[in-house]
């Protein structure tokens, strides 16, 4: 698939793409469409993993050259460019969108901010474990947003403390588990799972890692979602 995202994505499908009414209202976040591209079959479904409006665009494997070659010149006029799995990370983190390193096995939907994603209406795989009481524990490891407070990187994988000396930092108090540099907000930015969750928001904690890089960073925990937190470029 080719993954087509930004203010301009919809227009650039709308005027290449034959069958498809790009309206909002015709096509909604989540829908799938089939189109075609001059002779080439195409199906279009309508996500986004960057928090920009987006599309990934389907075609047999013999057609991915010409379909790719065809969205950039056409999208030439938007000054179109290719992204790397870099900047699609970066603009995931950014919107506190989750991934491999918050999915690790341990996590729930609560533990995500996820939980209304789960059916009141029909049973489902795992809704038994839901209400046990060692999974819906307000102190357990939750998804939190950190704000470093001197820019200097907060490295994946380093722990989250409450003392300020580094010699002794104390117990664990959970982890980062990923971070970036953010071009839109100008900030060193992470994803976390801190015990409590939100319940610490605006509260400084320290990110250490002595043993790969020696840093003992102050960092301020904030909501995951660090851009456009209501959707509107989604959806827009």
């Amino acid at each position: 698939s080719i993954a087509v995202a930004g203010p301009n994505s919809r227009a650039l499908l709308a005027a290449v793409i034959e069958t498809i009414d790009f309206a909002d209202e015709a096509f909604p976040f989540m829908g799938v469409r089939q189109g075609r591209l001059g002779e080439i079959d195409l199906l279009v479904a309508r996500l986004s993993f960057s928090g920009e409006t987006a599309y990934e665009v389907f075609s047999g494997a013999g057609h991915g050259l010409t379909v790719w070659e065809k969205l950039l010149s056409a999208g030439a006029p938007y000054a179109i460019v290719p992204y790397g799995i870099e900047a699609l990370g970066t603009l995931r983190i950014e919107k506190g969108h989750v991934s491999g390193a918050e999915l690790d096995g341990r996590t729930t939907l609560g533990d995500l901010g996820l939980a209304r994603m789960a059916s009141k209406k029909k049973s489902f795989i795992g809704q038994a474990l839901m209400g046990r009481p060692g999974l819906i524990d307000p102190q357990r490891l939750q998804l939190v947003g950190l704000v470093s407070a001197s820019q200097q990187a907060l490295r994946s994988g380093a722990h989250l403390v409450n003392a300020p000396d580094a010699r002794e930092p104390g117990r664990s108090l959970g982890h980062v588990t990923s971070t970036t540099f953010s071009p839109a907000l100008d900030k060193q930015i992470a994803l976390a799972l801190l015990e409590g969750g939100l319940a610490h928001a605006g509260e400084t904690v320290f990110v250490t890692d002595p043993v790969r890089s020696g840093t003992h960073v102050a960092a301020t925990v904030v909501d995951a979602r660090f851009y456009d937190p209501d959707g509107s470029r989604m959806h827009g």
